[in-house]
Formats: C-alpha cells, structure tokens, sequence
C-alpha cells in the first residue's frame, strides 16, 4: 500500500474473513481462525500475524483420532496384566516342579518343561477362542436380537484379565503353603506342578481375544483412512505404555512393603520368592484393573462411535458399518452419530474429485513424480 496504510489493510481483511468461521475448528490463542476458500483455514497468532495454512479435512482427521486418546489411557493398564506372563508368570513357574513323566503307549518320558514355554497355552487359547466367538458367540448374541459392540468386547477382555490375575494369586498362595510345609523336590522348586499355571495363561488369552483384539479393530475402524496408521501406533503405544507400568510397579511395591516391614524385610517380591508375596501383588493388579475397568465404563458411556466412510464410500458406495451397530439398535455401552464425511482434494486445474483420500497431513506440492493417491 502505497499510503502506508498496509497494516490496517491486512487486519480489516482478516476480520472480514474471521466472520466466517470454520465449524470445528480450534480456537488459536483466543481467536477463531479464518475461513479462506471453502475448506482452508489460517491460523492467526494473538499478536494477528500469520500462521499455518489447514484444511477442513486436516482438521477433521485429527479431531477422529484425538477423541479416541481415553480409551488409550484405559486400556494400557490391561497390557501392563498382558506383560506378566514374560515376567512374573516366569518367576513363579520357575519355583514350581516342572518334571513331566509319562508312561504308556510303549513311552517313558522323563522331560523338564521350561516354564517359559508355558505361553504356548495363550497362543492355543486364541487360536481356539477366536473363530469360538466369530463363528459362535456373534452369531448366537445376533439370533437373540443383540449385538456385542467393540466397546463391549474391550471392556469383557478387562474383566477376564482381572479374574486371571485373582488366579494367579490363588495358585502363588498353595505354592506358598507347600514352600511352608516344607514339599519341595530335590531340585529345590516346590512340589507343585508348574501345569496349574495353564488357567492363568489361558484366560490371558482369553482377554486377548475380546480386548487386544477389540481396541485395534476400535483404533483401525474409528480413524479416517489418511489417520489409521497414526491412529493404530496409538493403539501399540498403548501396549509399550503397559509394559512400562509393569516395570515401575514391582520396584515400588518392593520400596513400599519393606518400609511397612514384614515378611522377607517386608518385600512381596525379593530374590526368593518363597521368601515373599507375590500373590498380594496378583490381587493388588486385579485391583487397580477393577479400577481402570471403572474408568472405562465411565468414558465408554460417553464415546460416540463415529460411522467413517472409507475408500469408495466417500463417492456414495456402501457404507461401512459400525462393529457392533444392528439388531435392536439399543448399546449398553457408547453412541452412535451420523457419518463423517471428510472432504476430498481437488486436483489442480480440474473440477474432479481424487477419489483417493489425502494420505498425509504434511503440506506436499503437486508433482507428476508422484502417484496421484500421494500429490
């Protein structure tokens, strides 16, 4: 502006722009950003200077994944209970007898199980248990007239891992009885075969099919296509948040009890195990998962399933259903919401629509180079 009068310019006409705000979109700084186009949005700084250029789709494609953040944090306890079958289930099946002896059939067997390998029993429970529920327990619920949403699968797998944990401990606390009544084998592990701890691996994986399998299928499902594998990296980190949590309770249950005194100087897991509690530990997971499950009751009932148009359903194909969704129509657990349709990219100097969805939420200039899912 050649009268100096640049500035003033430039605020009457984002004002002008700030009239029209974008439907949910995030206030920056106090200040609702401007609209420019139809989908583009600016984001203005408090000091009204320019920022970052968004689209409408960019927006909505976050705002999809950042709602399912709660049900990251009430589901990484349950991969903490998931990370102790390498772990304590280990150490305990290690103080147990784990002699196998079979004759007949023209055998004599005499073989030492490694108690690590009593995982095997998870795996074959979901092997067993998974087609049992698509095939079976589905099918079954749908004849009834009900339906078994995502939500409610998740919160059924929270509910088995709390109940393998009280297991556990039951089978630590006759492992400790034997310790104290002096049974022990001449390798020094209690005379206890080590095959009780199958009920506990067992129901692990049992929860495994319901909740492990449910929140990936949540994640997956409730992100647009451009978000899933953000939006399933979240549902992993879940699984590395668990495992740390495992990692920091037992340093602080030990720190705890042995101020408190005790047995073994008070420690419920010390070197020896015959020496401590580990089955207060057991009841003390089941516990604190109760109480997560609570925490996923509380934002299970809040969360609204979202019915996402992928690939061809953005063009007016056949929508894709929300798991769960049908037969009465009534769900215990979580709403439902129209769809979400996320607006399409329009190719430079053309009035089509890329039938593709955006892939990416980093700006990216348009190049014959690249294909046309990524320009």
């Amino acid at each position: 502006n050649n009268n100096g009068g640049g500035g003033g310019n430039m605020a009457a006409h984002a004002n002008a722009f700030a009239a029209q705000p974008v439907p949910g979109l995030p206030v920056l700084g106090g200040m609702a950003p401007d609209l420019i186009g139809s989908q583009d949005a600016l984001a203005l700084s408090p000091t009204g200077k320019k920022g970052k250029h968004y689209t409408h789709e960019q927006v909505e494609e976050v705002r999809l994944v950042v709602r399912l953040f709660p049900m990251f944090l009430a589901t990484c306890f349950y991969w903490t209970i998931y990370s102790q079958m390498q772990t304590l289930f280990v150490s305990q099946g290690m103080q147990m007898n784990t002699d196998l002896k079979f004759k007949g059939l023209g055998l004599d067997l005499d073989l030492s199980v490694p108690p690590a390998s009593l995982s095997f029993f998870d795996t074959i429970s979901i092997i067993v248990l998974v087609p049992l529920y698509d095939k079976g327990l589905v099918p079954l619920l749908k004849s009834k007239g009900m339906n078994i949403t995502v939500l409610q699968r998740i919160g059924v797998g929270l509910l088995l891992a709390s109940v393998s944990m009280v297991v556990a401990g039951l089978v630590e606390m006759r492992r400790l009885s034997l310790a104290q009544q002096g049974h022990f084998t001449q390798d020094g592990a209690v005379d206890m075969s080590v095959f009780w701890q199958t009920f506990q691996y067992v129901l692990v994986g049992a929860s495994e099919v319901f909740a492990a399998i449910g929140q990936i299928e949540l994640f997956y499902d409730q992100a647009p296509d451009s978000m899933r594998s953000c939006s399933s990296a979240l549902a992993l980190l879940s699984t590395a948040a668990g495992g740390y949590i495992a990692g920091g309770l037992i340093p602080l249950a030990n720190t705890i009890t042995k101020r408190l005194g005790g047995k073994a100087g008070g420690e419920w897991i010390p070197t020896d195990l015959n020496k401590g509690h580990l089955d207060y530990f057991f009841f003390c997971i089941a516990i604190l998962n109760a109480l997560n499950f609570f925490y996923f009751l509380w934002e299970a009932c809040k969360f609204k399933y979202k019915h996402i148009r992928h690939g061809s359903q953005q063009d007016g194909g056949p929508r894709e259903a929300v798991p769960g969704q049908g037969g009465s129509g009534k769900e215990a657990l979580g709403h439902h919401s129209a769809g979400v349709s996320i607006p399409q990219r329009r190719r430079r100097g053309s009035d089509d629509l890329e039938r593709t969805p955006i892939r990416s939420l980093m700006p990216m200039g348009q190049s014959p180079a690249l294909p046309g899912p990524l320009r």
